[in-house]
């Protein structure tokens, strides 16, 4: 007995939902509705982007012209505060202290002085005395020093050890000073010009001052009160400074 195999060809109808040129349809549109689609969200995405990077932009340069603002206005009220003040002060100082109201105050006048001499006015800084032309500072006892030291000393101060120049000078420092002190003064013994000479040279003149020279080879620096004689340099003594009096 044979078999025999018989084969048959179905066709199904196409269901008009699903027909192929409905299928091409959907196809297209999707394709169109894709590319029409894409670009859009990309340039609402750039779009976006630079929407916040301009508004960061435009917050950080209000906060910049805020904080510049702030600085100028600041720097104006200070000049103004400042200028106020000094305004103050220079109107007081012109009413208070003008140049022939501050004369009178600090000038005494002498009255032997010529009429030349009662335009001047001369001035010496604080706990100096004034003798002639010059202001002098005269340590007290308890402070002493080196002649080296007492020259640095007078030197910080704008001005030398005491340059001894008449007979006048002497008096007055014979009055002046304590009677059992003696004090450094601005005589040493230069071993390059192997002569004694004052410290300022400018201002020596001819009046020769007589000490007493004590061990010739050793003491070469000179103290003086009531009478003058050498010392050693390293030996610590009171001084006395000299310098150009102020004039007013």
């Amino acid at each position: 007995m044979e078999l025999h195999t018989e084969y048959a060809l179905l066709k199904f109808p196409l269901d008009s939902d699903h027909s192929q040129l409905d299928i091409a349809n959907r196809k297209e549109a999707f394709e169109i509705s894709v590319k029409d689609t894409r670009p859009e969200q990309i340039k609402t995405k750039q779009s976006n982007v630079w929407n916040g990077t301009i508004i960061v932009s435009l917050l950080i340069l209000v906060i910049i012209l805020s904080c510049t603002i702030g600085v100028l206005v600041y720097q104006m009220h200070f000049e103004n505060k400042k200028n106020g003040t000094k305004s103050t002060w220079d109107a007081e100082f012109k009413e208070k202290c003008s140049f022939s109201d501050l004369r009178d105050e600090l000038c005494i006048k002498n009255p032997n002085a010529t009429n030349d001499q009662e335009n001047e006015c001369k001035l010496c800084p604080a706990n100096w005395k004034l003798f002639q032309e010059n202001c002098y500072f005269i340590s007290n006892n308890t402070q002493i020093k080196s002649w080296n030291d007492s020259q640095a000393y007078c030197t910080g101060m704008k001005s030398h050890l005491l340059v001894i120049e008449s007979e006048e000078q002497t008096a007055f420092f014979g009055q002046t000073v304590y009677k059992d002190v003696s004090y450094w003064i601005g005589l040493y013994f230069d071993n390059n010009i192997r002569n004694w000479t004052w410290v300022n040279c400018e201002t020596c003149k001819d009046f020769q001052l007589y000490f007493k020279n004590t061990r010739p080879g050793d003491n070469h620096c000179v103290l003086g009160s009531n009478s003058y004689h050498s010392e050693k340099c390293n030996n610590p003594h009171s001084w006395i400074c000299q310098r150009k009096a102020s004039r007013l």
